[in-house]
């Protein structure tokens, strides 16, 4: 049964100061759990202090993070759990190969400073398409 949403608040002791609606890619594993979030043109809708000390918070979260971001593309991937290159920004939750995305509205929840709080994405009733790795 695919997941319904996802929340991650990577500082829950940072007060949100705004929060950015943008468009998400979600991979799925094969059971339709939530592995992964992609966000392309990361920094042209968030600016450019959004990942400024994400390092940082994604080292104090519960779960095992890791992230890269590729400038040149502005494309920036979280991964929960394992590495993973990427072509866009990708939050993966679990230790698994996406089979599946779907594209979803989202938000992201910034801090005072411009940085990266939080997402939230919503994938009810969405459709979804195979990928082609």
């Amino acid at each position: 049964m695919r997941e319904a949403s996802v929340n991650i608040r990577l500082r829950p002791d940072v007060a949100v100061e705004r929060t950015v609606p943008i468009g998400f890619v979600l991979d799925f594993n094969t059971f339709g759990e939530i592995i992964g979030l992609e966000i392309l043109d990361l920094r042209h809708y968030l600016g450019r202090r959004c990942l400024k000390g994400f390092e940082e918070a994604i080292a104090a979260y519960p779960k095992p993070l890791s992230y890269s971001y590729d400038k040149d593309a502005d494309a920036f991937c979280l991964t929960m759990g394992r590495e993973r290159s990427a072509d866009a920004f990708h939050l993966t939750m679990h230790l698994e190969r996406s089979v599946d995305q779907c594209a979803v509205g989202g938000t992201v929840m910034l801090d005072a400073d411009g940085r990266i709080v939080g997402f939230q994405a919503d994938a009810a009733g969405r459709q979804q398409r195979q990928s082609s790795d």
